[in-house]
């Protein structure tokens, strides 16, 4: 029988464990790897070697800013999902994604994983007072979400 591990995002943590069998375990790597792709791409790497107990390495990334583009392993099957990102995975399939992009392009997704990790526009903005005030946090904020037109929470499991 052969032995299987997930490797994936925090942000996806509570997706997962919610339906993870026994037999397979799971390590989660820390939220916002995927703004830093060479990191992530290290951090990966790095962990696929490590799991050398495992014959199968399921990953919980999709391309994820290219952070697992070229990922490999000579001594596990590694299976990477074929989306860009986590809200794929979340919305259940690339093809339900494009479908709910096509609709409306201009969404920020949300999750109980991207809000437990303050990935949501309300904690940016709360470090952003912190760390230049008030009014350049505002500011800040109007840049960085700009072109978005809607929130959409992705409700996935129950809490």
């Amino acid at each position: 029988m052969s032995k299987s591990k997930i490797i994936a995002c925090r942000t996806l943590e509570d997706e997962i464990t919610s339906i993870l069998p026994k037999s397979i375990h799971c390590e989660f790597l820390e939220y916002a790897l995927h703004n830093t792709p060479d990191v992530l791409k290290k951090e990966l790497a790095g962990k696929v070697k490590e799991a050398t107990n495992y014959d199968i390495v399921l990953m919980g990334y999709g391309l994820c800013s290219n952070g697992t583009a070229g990922l490999g392993s000579v001594n596990q099957t590694l299976v990477i999902p074929k989306v860009h990102d986590c809200i794929s995975l979340l919305l259940g399939s690339r093809e339900k994604y494009k479908v709910e992009f096509d609709k409306h392009p201009a969404t920020y997704y949300l999750s109980v994983g991207w809000i437990k990790q303050k990935g949501d526009p309300l904690s940016s903005f709360l470090r952003y007072c912190e760390r230049y005030g008030e009014e350049n946090a505002k500011w800040v904020i109007s840049q960085q979400y700009a072109n978005y037109q809607r929130v959409a929470y992705i409700h996935t499991v129950e809490q």
